[in-house]
């Protein structure tokens, strides 16, 4: 009995250990790809043909104002990781949502897949509109 709580202990251990060290990875350039509003929107404006501008907010919230050229993705939706799968793991992606969270959950899985370019708008379109930057209203 000891030694299967021994072994039990130990997995959960190296699983912890694993999730920590993936979180220190995630996280140590935190700075390059969480970009504020003004260099967002520089670098958006003066992307190349690799750049795709992505919101990651419900249909709802696209409609009611969103950054120009945005492709909507919902991470609410349930085929979200299925349709980030089927993007170009070689273009650049700028993403943002309502004030970052999702976003930032979106970064990762993005990472995950193999898109290593993601920078991630900080403080998402509130904090765009708080520099008083233009959105577009209803669809496309």
């Amino acid at each position: 009995m000891n030694k299967i709580i021994i072994a039990l202990l130990t997995v959960v251990c190296a699983v912890f250990g694993i999730n920590a060290i993936r979180h220190d990875i995630r996280f140590q350039d935190i700075d390059k790809f969480l970009i504020s509003s003004e260099k967002f929107k520089q670098q958006i404006e003066n992307g190349k043909t690799d750049t795709i501008l992505v919101d990651v907010r419900t249909i709802e919230e696209y409609l009611d104002g969103h950054i120009g050229g945005a492709i909507l993705i919902d991470f609410n939706k349930a085929d979200f990781k299925k349709k980030i799968d089927t993007l170009d793991k070689e273009k650049v992606y700028y993403i943002y949502c309502r004030s970052g969270g999702r976003s930032g959950n979106s970064r990762i899985l993005m990472n995950e897949i193999g898109i290593k370019e993601v920078y991630d708008l900080q403080g998402g379109i509130l904090a765009w509109k708080a520099m008083k930057y233009p959105v577009k209203k209803g669809a496309k």
